[in-house]
């Protein structure tokens, strides 16, 4: 029987699980036990710190696993470096290592003429984005965090040392934090795209619309698929979408990346290199369009 590696805990990882029992692979969970999934959707449950990554490598090299996926993007470079050890596909451990910094990946994209990004910069201290003369409203958020924490659109600079203390409050007590302010695209639709890539080709599963609360911190509140675009907005986003993915240098593995469409130009929100969440990926791309986007 073939056996899958599946780096971290949670949600995620048991739809993995329930992915491997529809296909007959046998399950291998490496995570903490506050981390654990339900025993019956886990084969084997490894409990390990998943930054142990030399352990990690050992374990399934013993096993003989056969792929390894990541669940969450703390896991991304860590199922890189494991995959890469063990001569499976992967992404580069150089770029799974950066690909979760929303400032370098638009740095990577900013001379597409596909996808678009608005006026941003890297702050460390609130002087940093005064000094930058992005016009409001701006919106601030985590530099290398996923998901919606710490987000806050600001729309004038007496909100702005409150926003900056709440994404930085998302850091571990340890890390400097570092946060990239942007100019927050109002109006348009906000989407999310998912994406399957396989030795740097890259091939669109489904686009989703999204409704959101708006400012300040744009929870998701519900999705659509398919997202209600024509034919020739669709193709605009799938092309803009893989030229970015290109850029970026994600090679292999699914990526849920979020954009907004303003005036038919589509814009970048940021990349995610694994399958999105709130059921996005799993069941609502499969009940739309018959594929099963995690097996």
């Amino acid at each position: 029987m073939k056996k899958l590696a599946i780096i971290g805990g949670g949600v995620m990882a048991s739809y993995f699980g329930e992915s491997c029992h529809r296909l007959g692979l046998e399950s291998h969970y490496f995570s903490m036990a506050d981390g654990k999934v339900e025993d019956s959707k886990a084969d084997v449950f490894h409990e390990i710190n998943i930054f142990n990554k030399d352990e990690i490598v050992e374990i399934c090299r013993g096993l003989g696993v056969n792929g390894v996926v990541a669940t969450t993007e703390l896991s991304v470079p860590i199922t890189a470096y494991v995959a890469d050890k063990l001569g499976l596909l992967g992404n580069p451990v150089e770029v799974a290592q950066v690909i979760t910094d929303k400032y370098r990946n638009r740095e990577c994209i900013r001379n597409l003429k596909e996808l678009y990004s608005p006026l941003y910069v890297k702050a460390t201290n609130i002087n940093d984005i005064e000094n930058a003369n992005i016009p409001y409203p701006i919106i601030l958020k985590p530099v290398c965090l996923g998901g919606k924490r710490g987000i806050t659109v600001v729309k004038n600079s007496s909100e702005l040392s409150k926003a900056f203390d709440y994404a930085s409050s998302c850091f571990r007590k340890d890390i400097q934090p570092t946060i990239i302010a942007e100019q927050f695209l109002d109006g348009g639709m906000e989407c999310s795209v998912e994406s399957i890539s396989f030795k740097g080709k890259h091939t669109v599963i489904q686009i989703t619309q999204k409704d959101s609360s708006g400012a300040p911190h744009c929870v998701e509140l519900g999705h659509h698929q398919p997202a209600p675009l024509s034919s020739d907005l669709w193709n605009k986003v799938v092309q803009g979408v893989c030229a970015g993915l290109t850029a970026i240098g994600l090679t292999n593995g699914p990526c849920h990346t979020e954009i907004k469409i303003i005036d038919n130009q589509v814009y970048l929100i940021e990349f995610n290199a694994r399958p999105g969440g709130d059921h996005i990926s799993w069941p609502m791309v499969e009940l739309s369009t018959g594929f099963d986007f995690i097996s």
